[in-house]
């Protein structure tokens, strides 16, 4: 439903996406700690916090990675300058995981991504990186997948020695 609701608007949504982050800048300058309380890590974020700590894991998201950092100090998760790809870095999660192939020279096949949200990792199946689903985020009623993507309950398991994630 969303996905054809974002269709039939498609003309609209720069001019809504411009007019979101501009007032949400503005309600996180007016009162930081109310904008960091409206953030709560969901209930598998441990496995995320425990995978944070290695070197070879990146976080691309569709948030700006100021507000990412922000978010994750306040949650006491230091995370490495440059391992926050944010919306300002790229146009699509896909181009964000082509600079990470790029920047770490690893092999597409080393590279795990997972998202909550199928169109991200249907966009990315084409580059030969293991896709999985998220069950837990903010998606986790999707349709069917395809036979490519794993869908995951937690990142347990898939964070291999081999992986740069």
């Amino acid at each position: 439903q969303f996905s054809a609701f974002l269709e039939a608007h498609a003309s609209e949504a720069a001019a809504f996406e411009s007019r979101f982050f501009q007032i949400r800048n503005m309600l996180r300058a007016r009162s930081r700690s109310w904008w960091l309380a409206l953030h709560r890590p969901y209930p598998q974020f441990e496995a995320v916090r425990k995978a944070l700590v290695r070197p070879n894991v990146y976080i691309v998201t569709t948030k700006d990675a100021a507000s990412v950092q922000e978010i994750l100090a306040a949650w006491e998760v230091p995370v490495p300058d440059g391992r926050i790809l944010g919306r300002e870095s790229h146009t699509a999660k896909r181009d964000a995981l082509q600079k990470i192939l790029a920047t770490t020279g690893a092999p597409c096949s080393e590279l795990a991504f997972v998202d909550d949200h199928l169109p991200h990792l249907y966009s990315c199946l084409d580059l030969g990186v293991q896709c999985y689903f998220a069950k837990w985020g903010f998606t986790p009623n999707q349709a069917a997948l395809d036979p490519r993507i794993m869908a995951i309950d937690s990142l347990e398991g898939i964070l291999g020695e081999g992986h740069v994630d």
